[in-house]
């Protein structure tokens, strides 16, 4: 009986240990936006960092980077944009990558004190920035919308498009053709700008911590590198559950034209994870094959 025993804890472990490895697997992620705000710059004169000014508050926190607007903004700036930009490229994405975005604008639900914009660029293919407010509103599924701005009302969003889908649907709106300009002939397909807002009529009086917008991941992944988990607050774009966020993966961040390795709360060793799954594991052995298969797949 003791061998028995035995023999089942011993399993119990090894499935344990390979399951963490396939949660924690992040080579599918290809970028993450940091979390740090002196890696994000702004528009202001100079291009201070985010974590320069006094228009703005940010700091890198458990859940994501938080910014919000502090007892020292004013009416000048209405509008604040912080922006993750590299005229190298950040990254080259295919029609098919994903991106990923899961962010949180606290007050009640579809209040309008304060706002927030999302764009992306692809400089080097002449696009300008394409605002994409409206398509990440839409595969949220929250029921909220933007308004003829693009501007994002609070509440909690979490999308994962495509960004040959994205660019199809601006294209479409717009009448321009950013889709050939990047994937064309001689398109560039090099990502150089993420770019988020935060907009509200009166900076003073909504300078309040308690309506802060929490970017908990802007990522960009190969396919099937993300699935979205539906609830009422956040929807989803393709039917899948979770499995990807800052958390257990390893990305590249860029600051100053450099790439450089950068992680959020890595458990790649599987250490925060492991005392779960080992109670699990007994239960999950005899379907650890099935989970397996489960692995995202290039």
């Amino acid at each position: 009986m003791k061998k028995l025993i035995s023999a089942i804890a011993a399993t119990a472990v090894a499935a344990s240990l390979a399951l963490s490895t396939t949660v924690s697997s992040s080579a599918d992620v290809i970028y993450t936006a940091p979390s740090d705000p002196s890696e994000w710059v702004t528009w202001l004169d100079g291009s201070p960092a985010l974590s320069e000014i006094e228009e703005l508050t940010a700091e890198d926190t458990a859940d994501g980077m938080k910014v919000w607007f502090p007892e020292t903004a004013t009416g000048k700036f209405k509008i604040m944009s912080f922006l993750i930009a590299q005229g190298s490229g950040i990254t080259q994405v295919n029609p098919e990558d994903e991106l990923h975005v899961k962010v949180k604008l606290d007050g009640e639900k579809g209040g309008t004190d304060v706002r927030w914009i999302f764009s992306i660029a692809f400089t080097a293919a002449g696009t300008g920035n394409m605002q994409m407010s409206k398509y990440i509103a839409e595969a949220a599924n929250n029921g909220l919308a933007a308004n003829e701005y693009g501007q994002m009302p609070q509440g909690e969003y979490e999308a994962v498009v495509t960004f040959g889908d994205l660019i199809e649907k601006y294209d479409a709106d717009n009448k321009t053709d950013n889709y050939e300009k990047i994937w064309g002939a001689n398109g560039n397909k090099y990502l150089t700008g993420i770019i988020v807002q935060m907009a509200t009529n009166n900076p003073e009086k909504n300078s309040d911590k308690d309506q802060a917008l929490t970017i908990e991941d802007i990522s960009v992944g190969t396919p099937g590198s993300f699935k979205v988990e539906s609830n009422s607050n956040a929807g989803t774009s393709n039917g899948g559950t979770t499995n990807s966020s800052n958390s257990g993966t390893t990305t590249n961040s860029s600051k100053g034209g450099t790439t450089t390795n950068s992680s959020k709360d890595q458990v790649s060793t599987g250490e925060s994870i492991l005392p779960i799954v080992g109670i699990a594991a007994l239960a999950v052995v005899a379907t650890s094959a099935v989970i397996v298969t489960k692995k995202r797949a290039k």
